[in-house]
């Protein structure tokens, strides 16, 4: 198989976990898969990456991200599309050397005004100032990271890495 897409107009949680089981993933309100992505010119094979959450523990890096990070305030929740977000992401976009979809809303909705996926965010603030975000789907007992992105300014910190393990983190408290 080369590709195979779907655009769902439902989807339940026990819907997305076999999709994820099976190495697809979503863009905008498309599922998809595929063993090919062409990027500059160049056809690479794809590698689908998955955590057995049940057999995941913190590392070392985690444990000194949460000391780092304590001082900031991190909250999980639905995800909602702000303005501040869409600034947010547009900073971070402009600071890349590759090509990624042109606004927030696009990258999570495509075309549509929301999501037909159970969709959750993780956001850190720096004395009320949003620095980094995260977004991933929640199935039925899976969960996909579908994008993470952070202030520049804040390189340092490693905010991409913190986003992911407090996915991560989340998803395996839920169980």
């Amino acid at each position: 198989m080369f590709v195979e897409v779907h655009t769902p107009q439902t989807i339940t949680g026990q819907e997305l976990d076999a999709y994820l089981q099976r190495g697809w993933f979503r863009m905008g309100q498309t599922i998809f898969t595929t063993n090919f992505a062409h990027v500059k010119d160049k056809i690479l094979s794809t590698i689908w990456l998955r955590i057995k959450l049940k057999e995941y523990s913190g590392d070392k890096t985690y444990t000194e991200l949460l000391k780092r990070y304590a001082r900031f305030t991190i909250v999980i929740q639905p995800a909602e599309i702000t303005d501040e977000k869409e600034s947010l992401f547009t900073r971070y976009r402009e600071s890349l050397s590759f090509p990624v979809s042109e606004s927030l809303q696009h990258l999570l909705f495509g075309k549509e005004p929301e999501s037909v996926y159970n969709t959750y965010e993780v956001t850190v603030r720096d004395n009320g100032q949003l620095f980094a975000c995260g977004f991933f789907d929640l199935g039925g007992s899976s969960a996909e990271g579908i994008v993470s992105f952070y202030d520049p300014a804040y390189k340092k910190f490693s905010p991409g890495k913190f986003v992911i393990y407090s996915k991560v983190q989340y998803c395996k408290e839920l169980g």
